[in-house]
Formats: structure tokens, C-alpha cells, sequence
């Protein structure tokens, strides 16, 4: 079986938020006709999350490079999709080929945040894959799991078949390697299961010894897999191209489960950082490149990086941010650099006030540090800045949080200019870090503390948001559960839980329902302090690398206010992550750089207007109007097509469109224009962009009009809009004929041609009629009554108010 969404699913796609989600058919993606090893990577929440998930382009890269591997994505449905899928007896689908998830070899999910539980039962029952492992025989995938989340594996040995602990990369590779031999041997999926359950990195529910935690030792000389994933189509929650610079962090903050799992602290070469961002750049159309890890400002010498980076891609435009900076690596020279195109935000994470409390987190974050920055950005133009603290750390009950982060907050807002936004979360003592025996405030606890802060701290200048309590009590259950917690996750799935990390769509009365009705003390077993001397449940099950030892002694170090020094080669925490081959690599080098040409000078410059025609049919026709400019304006700088920017704060590629084709809706000719300072034509453009646009989306031709800048510019393609050419078919010639009786008398509809149920009408638009598609609309709207409708060609006004082909028109107007 296969779904071809865009055809199977036009009637189901036509009710239900944003469908593009749901067709695929992306710029880069990969598929394979025919594979021995099938896997669905699985992303446990909506497409626009899962497609700026690093782990997920990661393994869809890594997979597909292998031979007889394909690998397809697989994302969460909405509440819409899923009753839709349900109703219609249909199953959940990979992207690239639309085979169902119950046709996989392998699903593997990447679990990210541990309140995305329910959604991976949603994606197994949608995709017809039974929900324990124990009803899974010969005929469905393998179902596995990976990522920060599943640290401790306990509440989801129910649910998984087996979990990876470490980086895919390096043991996972070689494993599904080792898979595909298996395959050709003719292994079942028994005998693929027995491979998976010999892997040291795998836990699984019975075995007996602790899974070892797998490293990848080419971080730094390699790059990364992700460079061949492909470009989502529609705007994600981080809509930019990602280079990882760095993985694991220096600075053991007591709280972070990151810096624990991604241990030790690895530095990427520059020559491969600069690799990746020029792909990123012309391969893949980013604009807006995020330099990412736990501390990007700790890589060495982190502003000639930048600095050098901008130099090379200042003529495209191209914008560098680096969202996770310690306190101690912000400077105003690495504030200049990456605002040298447009400013991204300022961002503190400070978690407590307190400067000896801050010792006990090893994370200072001094006021005075933090007042010269923002004075000192201020200067260069920053305005706005966000602070992160945490409520509930384990600190002696003298020490009043509340208090000393309102007395922060103020201050800061009497001595700066800035508008404060401040966000509080709950600490939840992760498993596997120097915090993993403390107590966690309870959901009551945690709101009193909430709203104090906000009845206090809110005002013109200041803004409070804040991690729902009941929400971190959740993930808290979750991430420091046992077998019980399972239980839980499966009862709240089946009573309609979904989306809980999601503040408008999670369900929190099933959830407190069915904590209600647990026969053990939910609230006592998640939120009560451990014994320190005691071993927990996810110790016997996952090494991480770091010691129980290092923990208990950080733990100490933390009661004392002892300072631990930041990882570095030859350190001597002896925390068991550094082994024989795992090492720290802090050894970028940077050579002699090949700088970018100058951008034109202002003045009285020669503009090149170029009016183009495009389709949009097929998937291509389920993408809203923003999200097809982000796809015209990536796909010009993959083919190397430089459009005029515009002046100012954040620059924009000059290009408009005329009224473009709804949603869902196939369109023969559409019409768009772009200013450059470049004279090519269309015959030399329009083939380089074509090979670079997504599935369904293709130029046709193109006119060009040249003026000067500063001198009167040609029309708007939407002041001159004249209409356009549809053929509309209706399901009988009863509603043919309705319609025909219905716009008899409008003016603006000539009919050209009549054949059956099949109409092509000429429609001309004027300032004071409805568009035609809102005018077919308006009688017929859904269900059996509504006709297809495609746009077969797009009019402009002439000179005389006729209407005429596009490029034509323009030309006789502008020539008036």
C-alpha cells in the first residue's frame, strides 16, 4: 500500500490546518525505490518541530548515505489529521514514498523532551504498529528509541521494543550496517531484534546488565550527516539552517542533563564549520545560520569564527546567531559580529541571583558581567533582552529565590533602558546528574512561587512568562519514573491525552484524572528527595559515562559552594566520560580566509525587474502564500540568483507576487516579480532555479523591465492584477447548471468553453468584485457540492482595463 496524499487525500487535506504538513515532496529529499532495510525515523510532535530537530536530519542523512538503507520521516499528527486518519480507516505514512509505519522494517524514534510520550503511542496506533512490544510478531517494524529523554528507559520498556543510549553516529551506524547483511541472509525480524539486543548501547526491558552509553570520536574532523536533509517547505518553529560547532559543554552546571549526555566536550574543525555553512547557504538556501551547542561562545576564539563567516557570505545576506552563550564567553565584539546583518536577540540564562547559590550550581552569572553587556549593547542598538531562572533548585530554605530574582529583575530595569523578558521554569532533578536525588517542588509549590513573581514583577518594562507547573510535574513523573510511570503514559494516551508539552492542546484533566486513580502516591514518588547513598532505578539500567562517584562528589562540591573548573584537555575531574579513545578536541584553526565581493554602492544603480510565471500543482499546491516566497527566495540562492535587498534594520530579498492560488488548489500560472542588479535572463535563470525548487513547483517564463534606482518604478503586480483563466469541474451537471444560474448576471465571468460538468471561464477582477474563487465559494463550499478548481492563467489590466496575458499586459502598461 502506499499514500500518494495529494491525490488520496485532496478531500481530507481540504479540511484540516495547514496540510502541508502532511504531502512531503520537499527540496532534498531522498527516495529510494528499493531497499533491503526500511526505517521510518519518527519524530514524536508536528512537522514544524521535528523538521529543525537536528537528531532527526542526523539520522535521516546518515541512513539514507548507506547502501540497500532507506530511511523516511514520519511526524506527529495533529488532533485534525489523526481523527481524519481514523475515520477514514487510513495509516499514519512516511513522507518520501507514503508507505505506512506498520510496513517498516525499523521505527525509530528521536525523543527529545519526555512530554512527547503520548504522541509516540498516537504515531504507532495511527500507523497501525501494536502498542507493546509483546504483540509485535514477524511482519511489524522493530520499534526503537534514542535521545536525551529516554535516559531513563523505565516508563518505556512497555512501549519499545529496545533503546539506544548514545550518539547514532558512532554504534548505531555500524549496527544497522550489520542489519542489512542480517536481511540479505535472510533474517526475520526475530533475528534483526537478537542483533539489536546484543548491541552494548541498547537497553531493553530484562537485561541484566546496564546499557553503555556509545560515543562518537569524529566529531570534530567530520561533517555532519544533516547536511543532507532536506529543506522544509513551510516556515518550522526555527526556520534556519544549523551547523553544530560544538558538542557536549565546558561548564558542569549541576542542573543540565545536556552536558551530562553529550559528554565530553568536543570542538568541530573551522574548515568543516565553514563546509557546512556553505552548503547550508548554496545548497540548501539558508539565510539565517544558527552556530549551535550548549555554549557556542567556548569555542576558541569564537569572534574571528563569526567574523570570518560574515566576510565570506556578507553579499548574500547571510546572518549568524549563536543562541546558547555563557555569561563568562559574552562580549561586545561577538555582539557585533553576529548583528553585522540583523540582530538576534539577547538571551541570559542566570537560573538564581544568588552569588554563592550561583557556586552551588557551578554558573556564576554576576550582575555587574551582566549590567556592562547590556549597557555596552545598548549602545550598538540592542533594545530587548531575556533572562531564564529557576524556581525549586535544592538550596537551604533561608535562601529566598522569589525574592532575589525580583530584587534582580528591578534592578536591572532601573539601570538599564531595556524591555525585560523573564521566563521561570521549575527545576526537575533529571536522572544522571549531581541533582538527581533532590526534591522537586510540587505543581502547588511551584505556582505560589509563579504567581508571586508575577503579581510583583510585572509592569510596562517588564514581561513574565513562565513553564506550566502542572507541566513540569508531569515531565518530572516521566523522567524520574519506573515502570509505574509507564502505566500512566498508556491509560492517559487511551483517555485522549496528546500534545503534552503543548500549553493549548495538552489535556490536563485526563492527566490529573489518572494520577488520581494510581494506586501509589504519584506526587510523593516523583517529588520527594532520594537518598543520596542510595542507587536509582536508571543507574542500573544506563551508564552514561560520567561515575555515580563524580555525581556524589559534585553533589558535596555543590553543598560546599565549591567551583569545579571547565572541562579542557589534561583535566582532572576524572568524571569516567574522557576514556582511551573519547577526548576533548579544542584545536580549531583558522587560515587565511577568501573574503566575500562587496556588495553594489548606493546610488543611481540600474535595476533589472523580473517578471516570471510559475506552476504550483500537486504538493506544491498545499503551500500558504508565506511559505511559498521562503521557497522562491531559497531556491534563488541554491541556483545562485542574487536579488535586490532592501535597506534597513533586517533586509529582505525584493520580490512580490500577484494574487496568488489558495490552498489546495493546483495553478497553471502564477506570477511573481524580483529586482536584482544582475541583466541575465530568464533563459539562463529559470533552468538553474528549477532543478532547485521542491516537487510541483516549476518557472515557465519570464519578461524583464530595467529602471534606475530612484526614478519611478514600474507598477505593483497587484495594482495591475486583472484576473484570470479557470476551469472548474462539478461533481454533476446539476451544480454545473446551479452555478451558471447563480452568476448568469455577473459581468466579470465569461464562459469559454462547456464540456460535461467541465467549465473554463475567463474571470476579470476589479477593485469593487469578489475574487472568483471567493465568489464559487460563496455557494459552493463543502462536501459533495464543492467543484475542483484549478487556475489555468493569470491576467494583468492593460492599458485600457482589458485583460491580457501577464507579461504582455505589463509591457504595454509600463510602456503607456
Amino acid at each position: 500500500m502506499r499514500i500518494s496524499p495529494e491525490k488520496d487525500l485532496s478531500s481530507i487535506l481540504a479540511r484540516i490546518e495547514n496540510p502541508a504538513r502532511y504531502v512531503g515532496g520537499e527540496y532534498g529529499i531522498i527516495q529510494k525505490s528499493a531497499s533491503l532495510l526500511k526505517i521510518a525515523v519518527c519524530f514524536p510532535d508536528l512537522y514544524e518541530i521535528g523538521m529543525c530537530n537536528q537528531a532527526m536530519a542526523i539520522l535521516y542523512g546518515m541512513l539514507n548515505s548507506l547502501d540497500n538503507v532507506s530511511c523516511e520521516r514520519v511526524f506527529c499528527p495533529a488532533g485534525d489529521f489523526e481523527t481524519e486518519l481514523a475515520n477514514s480507516s487510513l495509516p499514519l505514512y512516511g513522507l518520501e514514498s507514503g508507505t505506512p509505519l506498520n510496513e517498516f522494517d525499523i521505527a525509530a524514534f528521536t525523543v527529545g523532551y519526555e512530554l512527547s510520550a503520548t504522541n509516540i503511542l498516537t504515531m504507532l496506533d495511527r500507523g497501525g504498529v501494536p502498542l507493546s512490544p509483546r504483540d509485535r510478531g514477524e511482519g511489524y517494524p522493530i520499534v526503537i528509541a534514542g535521545g536525551p529523554a529516554v535516559t531513563n528507559p523505565l516508563p518505556f520498556g512497555n512501549i519499545f521494543d529496545a533503546v539506544y543510549i548514545g550518539e547514532a553516529e558512532a554504534e548505531f551506524r555500524s549496527l544497522v550496517e550489520k542489519l542489512v547483511s542480517a536481511k540479505k541472509s535472510g533474517a526475520g525480524r526475530q533475528d534483526l531484534l537478537d542483533y539489536i539486543f546484543s548491541c552494548e548501547s541498547f537497553w531493553y526491558a530484562g537485561r541484566k546488565t546496564p546499557a553503555v552509553r556509545s560515543v562518537w570520536n569524529d566529531f570534530s574532523g567530520s561533517p555532519s550527516y544533516a547536511v543532507n536533509s532536506p529543506v522544509p517547505s513551510i516556515r518550522t518553529v526555527q526556520d534556519h539552517g544549523v551547523v553544530e560547532i560544538m558538542r557536549g559543554c565546558p561548564h558542569g552546571c549541576r542542573f543540565c542533563h545536556a552536558g551530562v549526555f553529550y559528554k565530553p566536550f568536543r570542538m568541530k574543525k573551522a574548515d568543516i564549520i565553514y563546509q557546512e555553512v556553505y552548503n547550508l547557504v548554496h545548497s540548501q538556501g539558508y539565510r539565517e545560520i544558527t552556530l549551535s551547542s550548549l555554549s557556542s561562545g567556548d569555542y576558541t576564539d569564537i569572534v574571528s569564527l563569526v567574523r570570518n563567516l560574515n566576510s565570506l557570505h556578507s553579499r548574500d545576506y547571510v546572518s549568524f546567531a549563536l543562541p546558547s552563550l555563557h555569561l563568562e564567553s559574552f562580549g561586545i565584539h561577538l555582539l557585533s559580529e553576529i548583528s553585522s546583518v540583523r540582530k538576534s536577540g539577547l538571551t541570559f540564562a542566570v537560573e538564581t541571583p544568588g552569588p554563592e547559590y550561583q557556586k552551588s550550581l557551578n554558573k556564576p552569572a554576576s550582575f555587574d558581567k551582566i549590567l556592562f553587556i547590556l549597557n555596552e549593547a545598548s549602545d550598538a542598538g540592542w533594545k530587548t533582552a531575556k533572562f531564564y531562572f529557576m524556581i525549586g533548585l535544592p538550596f537551604d530554605e533561608e535562601y529566598d529565590e522569589v525574592g532575589e530574582i525580583m530584587d534582580f529583575i528591578n534592578a536591572i530595569s532601573r539601570k538599564t533602558q531595556f524591555q525585560l523578558n523573564v521566563n521561570i521554569g521549575t527545576f526537575i532533578p533529571k536522572p544522571h546528574t549531581p541533582y538527581q536525588w533532590a526534591s522537586q517542588l510540587t505543581e502547588e509549590q511551584s505556582l505560589a512561587k509563579i504567581t508571586q513573581l508575577r503579581k510583583n514583577l510585572s509592569s510596562g518594562s517588564v514581561k513574565i512568562g513562565y513553564h506550566s507547573p502542572f507541566q513540569s510535574y508531569l515531565e518530572g513523573i516521566v523522567s524520574r519514573g519506573d515502570e509505574r510511570a509507564g502505566d500512566l503514559i498508556l491509560l492517559a494516551y487511551k483517555a485522549g491525552a496528546r500534545f503534552d508539552a503543548w500549553e493549548d492542546r495538552g489535556r490536563h484533566d485526563i492527566w490529573r484524572s489518572v494520577i488520581e486513580s494510581a494506586d501509589w502516591d504519584v506526587e510523593k514518588a516523583t517529588c520527594s528527595a532520594r537518598d543520596v547513598k542510595s542507587v536509582l532505578p536508571w543507574e542500573s539500567a544506563v551508564l552514561l559515562g560520567v561515575t555515580g562517584k563524580y555525581l556524589r562528589r559534585e553533589r558535596e562540591n555543590h553543598e560546599k559552594g565549591i567551583i569545579t573548573e571547565p572541562c579542557a584537555p589534561g583535566c582532572t575531574h576524572q568524571c569516567g566520560a574522557c576514556g582511551s579513545t573519547a577526548k576533548p578536541v579544542i584545536e580549531p584553526r583558522f587560515d587565511k580566509m577568501v573574503l566575500s565581493e562587496s556588495l553594489p554602492p548606493p546610488g543611481k544603480r540600474l535595476i533589472y525587474r523580473h517578471i516570471c510565471s510559475f506552476e504550483k500543482t500537486g504538493k506544491a499546491s498545499y503551500l500558504p502564500h508565506l511559505a511559498l516566497m521562503r521557497v522562491i527566495e531559497r531556491s534563488f540562492l541554491r541556483a545562485g540568483v542574487i536579488p535586490r535587498f532592501t535597506e534597513g534594520f533586517n533586509p529582505k530579498p525584493v520580490i512580490e507576487f500577484s494574487q496568488p492560488s489558495p490552498v489546495g488548489m493546483d495553478s497553471l500560472e502564477d506570477v511573481f516579480s524580483f529586482d536584482s542588479y544582475e541583466p541575465e535572463t530568464g533563459e539562463v535563470f529559470i533552468p538553474r532555479v528549477n532543478s532547485r525548487l521542491p516537487q510541483g513547483l516549476k518557472l515557465l517564463d519570464s519578461m524583464r523591465i530595467d529602471f534606475y534606482e530612484g526614478e519611478k518604478k514600474p507598477p505593483s503586480l497587484m495594482s495591475v492584477f486583472g484576473g484570470g483563466r479557470y476551469e472548474v469541474i462539478f461533481p454533476s451537471s446539476i451544480y454545473l447548471h446551479a452555478f451558471l444560474g447563480e452568476t448568469a448576471s455577473i459581468e466579470s465571468i465569461a464562459i469559454v468553453e462547456q464540456v460535461d460538468t467541465r467549465l473554463v471561464l475567463d474571470h476579470t477582477a476589479s477593485p469593487d468584485a469578489k475574487g472568483f474563487i471567493a465568489l464559487v465559494r460563496e455557494k459552493f463550499v463543502e462536501g459533495e457540492t464543492k467543484p475542483k478548481i484549478r487556475r489555468l492563467a493569470t491576467y494583468a489590466r492593460c492599458a485600457d482595463g482589458s485583460p491580457a496575458a501577464y507579461t504582455n499586459a505589463m509591457e504595454t502598461y509600463i510602456r503607456k
